[in-house]
């Protein structure tokens, strides 16, 4: 998001290009975790991503690529993630019923309607907050100056996704560790999955030269460019660094024997 902002004077001519190129390697390590997982399913007969993970992740895809992006290559974006998503989508009803089996085979039996009123639910949850966000200009915190979205000056969309893709992150996050440990077995995940969706291949390498240099996260900040994290952005992040990184342990433990 923000492929369209316009920097401040004060701020390096790098920081656009270099953030849309962080954008552009974070959607590529995206797209590769889709067509991993869909592929692992296929070959475990079980399903990888959670349907609470997938239910909110697929309609921040559908709102934000319908409503909130305007630039051409934010929204082939959102476009190619939806279309992987049919692969996810598509594993998650076929072996459903199987991983339900033992648990509550109504969830598997009616798995598809499930997702799908999740799905709404979703876009509806999604829908209300960016229109929240759009409501006035200057929303979020920093200056919006230079951040334009339909035409209008202070919407900051790169803060927006900020905040709703860390929380839809971090409940798939925390949803893919609990899916573990329940389950048993690591079905439709593997190390290979979890190195991909590992926050440090494109976050900490990619990003760390822009926090650093900058001071600066979702917004262009106050006094010349420089702000603090507020405490909610250091520790979400934190937070679901934690999570994440649990994964390859309760894989390990949970990983069929070969």
């Amino acid at each position: 998001m923000g492929l369209s902002d316009i920097p401040p004077p004060h701020a390096p001519e790098w920081l656009v290009p270099a953030s849309t190129a962080s954008l552009f390697i974070g959607v590529f390590f995206w797209d590769l975790t889709y067509i991993l997982m869909t592929r692992r399913a296929l070959q475990t007969r079980s399903y990888g991503m959670p349907l609470v993970g997938l239910a909110i992740n697929v309609s921040w895809e559908i709102v934000y690529g319908l409503y909130v992006a305007e630039n051409l290559l934010e929204r082939l974006g959102f476009s190619l993630w939806l279309l992987l998503d049919l692969g996810l989508i598509y594993t998650t009803v076929r072996f459903a019923p199987e991983d339900w089996a033992s648990t509550n085979r109504a969830v598997g039996r009616n798995v598809a309607w499930i997702l799908g009123f999740m799905i709404v639910v979703g876009c509806w949850g999604h829908y209300a907050f960016a229109s929240w966000f759009f409501s006035e200009p200057g929303m979020g915190s920093g200056d919006k100056t230079g951040k334009p979205w339909r035409g209008k000056d202070g919407y900051d969309t790169t803060e927006l996704a900020f905040w709703s893709a860390g929380v839809a992150q971090l409940v798939l996050s925390a949803d893919g560790l609990a899916m573990l440990i329940v389950r048993g077995h690591s079905g439709g995940t593997g190390f290979l999955i979890w190195l991909v969706i590992n926050p440090f291949p494109y976050h900490y390498i990619a990003l760390a030269p822009i926090y650093a240099l900058t001071a600066e996260s979702t917004s262009w900040g106050v006094m010349k460019g420089h702000r603090k994290e507020t405490w909610l952005e250091s520790d979400t992040s934190r937070f679901n660094w934690c999570i994440i990184s649990g994964l390859p342990l309760a894989i390990y433990r949970k990983s069929d024997p070969e």
